[in-house]
């Protein structure tokens, strides 16, 4: 399998919308590189395994709701925890941000509320081009 690296980092962070810095393959078989696991790394951690299907000179990796499901959002938040809970709190007009509970939930989903118990809502967190995006779900 000849594939240019990161090109692939470049193709799953657009298809997952988190940083990703490293990808290892697992190839099913060495005999035939036809599909496998790829490991998604950031800095340093495991963020979790993709299966992919390598048909001609194309990677498709499964990234259904199912299969992102287990991958470490919480690693891959807390690396950028300040950036998008300021990010949330300025959603939030008149909260101050240190009575903001922030929570990882499932893939890049915060469950966000007041340590008061008010909840606010699901925000989702959208990697893109080098930034952070928010936006409120529920």
């Amino acid at each position: 399998m000849n594939i240019d690296k990161q090109d692939e980092i470049d193709k799953l962070m657009l298809l997952l919308k988190v940083p990703i810095d490293n990808l290892v393959y697992k190839p099913d078989s060495v005999e035939e590189i036809i599909g496998g696991y790829v490991t998604l790394m950031f800095t340093p951690h495991l963020i979790g395994n993709l299966r992919y299907d390598y048909r001609g000179d194309v990677i498709y990796y499964d990234a259904n709701a199912e299969s992102v499901r287990d991958l470490n959002w919480h690693q891959i938040y807390i690396h950028y925890e300040d950036e998008i809970n300021e990010l949330i709190s300025k959603r939030l007009p008149g909260t101050e941000k240190a009575q903001i509970k922030f929570t990882p939930v499932n893939f890049r989903r915060l469950s966000v509320s007041q340590f008061t118990g008010e909840f606010y809502g699901v925000f989702e967190c959208i990697y893109d081009d080098g930034k952070w995006r928010v936006s409120r779900e529920t």
